[in-house]
């Protein structure tokens, strides 16, 4: 299974920050479908069921302390940083916080064998990417994307670890990758 860990925004958020991007979109990118709207806490790679399990049981426990968290949209950005790129994304904060979801999601896959996402967490940078360019290459990053406001933000319950089931392309095709949550661990302290 290929998998990651992340934070799912409410459907109606989603919404919110699809129409707020599509508003700014070039014709060299194409809107993030709303279902696959997230914020990625960890890529974990291909991974088996019983991994999974040692996955979820050692993560329960590094959340047990975190209280729900409220996300909020920061500022938007590219990947490459620069006039052309691949991904446009919006930012999301409180960034020490996310930081935090993150190593402990890294900590986990650690525990659970094998080293899972970046080496650094310098390298993690919180984001919900919007868009992604047409073509194989680069496009040129749209007027004004930069300037562009996030919607509102949500409250965070919990981890999702998600399925990624890759399309035509390895996932890059027409349809793109589907995603499946498998489970969700609540934070289970009162904010």
């Amino acid at each position: 299974m290929r998998l990651f860990a992340a934070l799912v925004p409410p459907e109606p958020v989603r919404e919110d920050l699809v129409r707020a991007a599509a508003g700014r979109l070039s014709a060299g990118f194409r809107a993030t479908p709303v279902e696959r709207v997230h914020l990625t806490l960890l890529f974990l790679g291909q991974r088996s069921e019983a991994w999974l399990e040692d996955f979820r049981r050692d993560l329960a426990l590094r959340l047990e302390r975190r209280a729900a968290l409220e996300v909020r949209c920061g500022r938007p950005g590219s990947f490459p940083e620069g006039e052309r790129a691949r991904v446009l994304w919006m930012g999301a904060e409180p960034e020490a916080e996310l930081r935090g979801l993150h190593e402990a999601c890294r900590l986990a896959a650690a525990q659970a064998g094998e080293q899972s996402g970046a080496a650094c967490p310098e390298a993690f940078r919180p984001h919900l990417t919007l868009a992604r360019a047409r073509g194989k290459g680069p496009a040129a990053v749209p007027p004004g994307w930069n300037e562009l406001e996030g919607p509102r933000g949500w409250r965070a319950e919990g981890v999702s670890v998600i399925r990624s089931h890759l399309g035509v392309g390895g996932g890059r095709g027409p349809g793109g990758p589907r995603y499946e949550e498998l489970l969700e661990l609540p934070f289970p302290s009162p904010p």
